[in-house]
């Protein structure tokens, strides 16, 4: 039986079954937003240029200098920029926005007899309404345009819009801070800190440098709100669904800061060649052609007769990750001692929870992973997995990018098997680390050259198949890849 509406094709042209006569409840929800009128930035602005900042960049104790900084921040947007609340509808025409809400409802509380008032109130709310049309028309097949029109059709449905309640998220919550286990300045609007950086820089700079020179990161930036992103469109487990951390802008900014100038440069040196993810030059792209050269270099040799291809795939690669590895790992890098032992603070006594609509976890402890949605998450990721290696007399074997990986193993006609082996190194670094691969992901595709057929064994119950996705391209065992996976 059809649930309405029904969308019955997924191109341009959308064909949706509607029932006669059957009108759609609209969607409402209450969202609140800063006052950000022009009166108001410059209040804020003043505020903010005649505050005393001596007691943050005088502080010696990071901890107290950040809450100092964020508490004097928060009091002067609270006061100068408050918030509002307006209710949305799925019927508001494309020109409304939260200040056009704002500015009616302001109208509304107007008197009649006031119509000077009412007047400049009225004009003003139609120059927005006039300056909405110009934009949208202006932006008509943008993204931003397309990403609109996507979720209204729903033509290319998201696999991450899953509506959950209240009993599923406090799983979730659990779920994720069991996983990671072995009030800050919230995400608010970075663009208030860049509106008033000539008065900020200096205070924060000084900030920053007293976390660097005590090699301590600040207690309320290593908490991080949970996005829980479901990974498969019809998510049914907690497994189904990908942590994504959203943390302070602020600490953001710091963290590749002191990626880009202290530590990059260094990592990039001491990265192995088969790591593409997350470096220079690296990408999804040169990873595809690295792989296919590999398997045709081999192909075109007179004694190779076919090849293996291996996709090994770590169940829960980030949020696996032991801080004590971790920190052995990080320590043998040649960083600068400050650097690594602020690297080393900046992993302890972690923090996190589930926040989803309106629905706000308790907070989790985590001593374990490399958190994704943080900048130096895929960079520490990258220093633990360095040491993953697979070679097959002396010659590299393995190609990474990020917590995906491949083994290429040729068949030789009359060499030595040294399958078990090349896939035992693999295997035994991962116990080693304490990784554990994903037994539904990992699969093997065989490439043959014309007129072999031997019959070849799994190697550690691992699955062949026909088709092997990589890294969003689909690898056929003719070596043609013309299908895109759906990610």
């Amino acid at each position: 039986m059809l649930s309405f509406p029904y969308v019955i094709t997924k191109t341009d042209h959308i064909g949706v079954i509607l029932p006669t006569g059957t009108k759609l409840k609209p969607m409402r929800r209450k969202v609140e937003f800063w006052d950000c009128r022009k009166h108001r930035k410059e209040d804020f602005h003043k505020a903010l240029a005649e505050e005393d900042w001596e007691d943050v960049s005088q502080s010696t104790n990071v901890n107290d200098a950040v809450n100092c900084l964020e508490r004097k921040i928060m009091d002067h947007l609270n006061k100068c920029m408050p918030t509002k609340t307006v209710s949305i509808s799925s019927r508001d025409p494309y020109w409304m926005s939260l200040l056009i809400k704002s500015l009616l409802k302001a109208k509304y509380r107007i008197a009649r007899s006031q119509k000077d008032r009412l007047s400049l109130i009225n004009k003003r709310i139609s120059d927005v309404i006039c300056l909405n049309r110009r934009n949208f028309r202006a932006l008509v097949g943008s993204r931003t345009w397309w990403r609109k029109t996507n979720d209204i059709s729903q033509r290319n449905a998201s696999s991450s819009r899953v509506t959950l309640d209240n009993a599923s998220l406090t799983r979730l919550n659990r779920y994720f801070g069991e996983l990671c286990h072995d009030d800050s300045m919230s995400n608010r609007r970075s663009q208030l800190l860049s509106d008033h950086a000539e008065i900020l820089t200096e205070v924060i700079t000084n900030v920053w440098n007293l976390s660097l020179s005590s090699h301590t990161w600040p207690d309320s930036w290593k908490r991080a709100n949970i996005n829980p992103l479901a990974k498969v469109d019809l998510p049914k487990e907690d497994g189904d669904f990908r942590g994504i951390n959203i943390t302070p802008v602020i600490a953001r900014t710091f963290e590749k800061l002191v990626y880009n100038s202290q530590v990059k440069s260094t990592v990039e040196e001491i990265l192995s060649p088969p790591q593409f993810a997350c470096r220079q030059g690296g990408s999804c792209t040169n990873a595809l052609l690295t792989i296919q050269n590999k398997v045709l270099s081999f192909l075109d040799r007179a004694d190779c007769k076919a090849v293996r291809l291996f996709s090994m795939d770590f169940s829960k690669a980030f949020d696996s990750v032991k801080h004590s590895l971790l920190s052995e790992k990080l320590k043998n890098v040649p960083l600068n001692p400050y650097i690594i032992n602020w690297y080393l603070n900046f992993l302890k006594n972690r923090k996190q929870r589930v926040v989803c609509n309106d629905f706000c976890g308790e907070w989790m402890d985590v001593n374990k992973g490399t958190t994704q949605g943080r900048v130096s998450g895929p960079y520490l990721f990258n220093i633990f997995l360095n040491d993953l290696e697979v070679d097959i007399d002396g010659e590299n074997a393995l190609f990474k990018y990020a917590d995906d990986s491949n083994i290429i193993v040729p068949v030789w006609s009359d060499g030595p098997d040294t399958l078990t082996d090349t896939v035992g190194q693999f295997l035994s670094w991962s116990d080693d680390n304490f990784l554990t691969c994903n037994p539904g992901k990992c699969k093997e595709l065989i490439i043959r050259k014309k007129g072999y057929n031997d019959q070849l064994d799994n190697v550690y119950n691992i699955p062949q198949c026909k088709e092997l996705p990589i890294l969003g391209t689909i690898f056929q065992d003719n070596l043609k890849f013309t299908t895109s996976c759906a990610r």
